[in-house]
């Protein structure tokens, strides 16, 4: 009987273990997108169905069964309840008023308030069956939201400028309201590193474009140790536009030849056009998840125009709009009239960054798409203003979206306002599959860490029972969540 109990004793204590284990949190990810009818497709289409591409993220809220559409947010660095006036059709299961797990907890502000609520997480990146319940998650909110209108979540990535605190009107307690450094004071993550993964799977019967991880650097994944090098990984210090920072990569060089003749791109013969004039304004690119295409600042669209496209403009067969709507330039060609050679002709554009010792290339492949009778070039131009006494363009800048993320794997440290970039093997990521490790060794080696671990929690128990330190299973401190796996994740029909 007593051997009994100290197998059950230490079956309970592994199981605790092996459900908090983890270190970090999955998100999986749509892509959402506009779909033009083709039949009626107009030029900015490009803008229309490409600008504003959110990252779609299923996130289970206040019980397993209860969803709410969320969305990475690069304009704020804090988790908040939305009216989302842009993005028709949410559909969310979720109701604040019916919530039991909600909490009202102080003002913000004068038209703010914060709430907590429980979220639900994947845990386990390889398979995405385990999933951890995270309760009192504070949550801003605006006073007078619209009930009947469509609520969201916000999930702020911006890079902290100060301690953004404030003050509980009740206790006044300081609370953090950023989501990351709210698990990480939860000890839920192992540190406040992120990354987002553009990489298409399925679970539970659902189609995501990729995943978000918090807390953990890729090459400490288990399913990334062969691929990625820890000594590979080099870190940059996230840039600043006029004092506010946020996750800007701030580059050496930019530039890009000017083919003559139909000679290769890096003939000694060709000019190298450099589009960084004012290195200090003009050398910084923002990561912006949400944006599916690249924005440029006016000297490389203006020099890329006169070199490359203006000869076929003037031919017919593209053309340069002003989309006014947006207040955006965009480049677009009949498909049918543009040949393989013209395309395959296009200068790469290159970023160069000293400290990451790496020249990220950009060529016709990353930066032209078809679709309907166009083809579209996927750099646009923002509308911005000259200050001729400064002599640089208020406005223009460059904005990594879509094209250069897909490419280019990318990490954040958020704590240290650091971006990282492996380097050496940064190709191999994009052959990387979940879970294509050897599964027959990870089993057994699984297994062999069971059992060792067993073995030590008998011999701990034992060690428990014969001081006659008596538990009182009424009043345990902890409680093992149930693994569940919802029928519907997210109600989002594939276009």
């Amino acid at each position: 009987m007593t051997f009994k109990i100290y197998v059950n004793h230490s079956f309970l204590l592994f199981l605790l273990a092996i459900s908090y284990s983890s270190p970090y949190l999955i998100l999986p990810f749509k892509i959402l997108k506009n779909h033009t009818n083709s039949s009626i497709l107009y030029s900015n289409a490009l803008l229309d169905d490409h600008l504003y591409n959110p990252l779609l993220i299923n996130m289970s809220i206040s019980r397993p069964d209860n969803y709410i559409c969320t969305f990475l947010d690069t304009n704020t660095d804090k988790l908040s309840f939305v009216n989302n006036y842009i993005i028709k059709d949410l559909k969310n299961n979720y109701n604040k008023e019916d919530s039991n797990t909600l909490k009202i907890i102080g003002k913000y502000d004068i038209t703010e308030s914060v709430v907590s609520e429980t979220l639900i997480f994947y845990n386990d990146i390889n398979n995405f069956n385990s999933k951890i319940i995270v309760e009192d998650i504070y949550i801003i909110e605006k006073n007078n939201y619209n009930k009947n209108y469509n609520i969201s979540l916000n999930l702020g990535i911006k890079v902290k400028n100060v301690n953004n605190y404030i003050k509980n009107n009740v206790n006044t307690k300081k609370i953090e309201t950023n989501l990351i450094i709210q698990l990480k004071k939860k000890n839920i993550i192992s540190s406040t590193n992120f990354y987002v993964k553009y990489e298409a799977i399925i679970k539970d019967s659902i189609k995501y474009d990729g995943y978000i991880v918090l807390g953990e650097e890729p090459h400490a994944s288990s399913s990334n140790k062969n691929i990625l090098n820890e000594n590979d990984l080099v870190k940059t210090t996230c840039g600043n536009e006029f004092g506010e920072f946020n996750w800007y990569i701030t580059f050496d060089e930019i530039f890009f030849y000017n083919t003559k003749n139909n000679e290769t791109e890096k003939s000694q013969n060709n000019e190298t056009i450099y589009v960084n004039y004012q290195r200090v304004i003009y050398s910084k690119a923002q990561i912006s998840p949400n944006l599916g295409l690249i924005i440029s600042t006016n000297e490389y669209f203006y020099e890329i125009e006169k070199i490359f496209f203006q000869k076929l403009i003037d031919k017919g067969i593209c053309y340069s709009a002003y989309i006014s709507g947006y207040k955006f330039d965009i480049i677009y060609c009949f498909t049918s009239m543009l040949t393989s050679n013209e395309l395959e002709s296009f200068p790469s554009i290159h970023f160069k960054n000293f400290i990451f010792n790496y020249d990220f290339e950009l060529t016709y492949k990353d930066l032209f798409f078809e679709q309907g009778k166009y083809t579209f070039f996927s750099i646009i131009r923002q509308d911005s203003f000259r200050n001729e006494e400064n002599d640089f363009d208020i406005g223009s800048k460059w904005e990594f979206g879509l094209p250069f993320l897909k490419k280019y794997f990318l990490t954040f440290d958020y704590d240290n306002r650091l971006i990282g970039f492996y380097k050496q093997t940064n190709k191999s990521m994009e052959t990387y599959n979940i879970g294509s490790e050897n599964t027959l060794a990870k089993v057994l080696l699984i297994m062999i860490l069971c059992i060792l671990f067993a073995i030590i929690c008998f011999f701990c128990s034992r060690r428990i029972f014969r001081k006659k330190r008596i538990l009182n299973d009424g009043k345990d401190s902890f409680a093992i969540k149930k693994p569940f796996i919802a029928n519907e994740l997210l109600n989002y029909d594939e276009k």
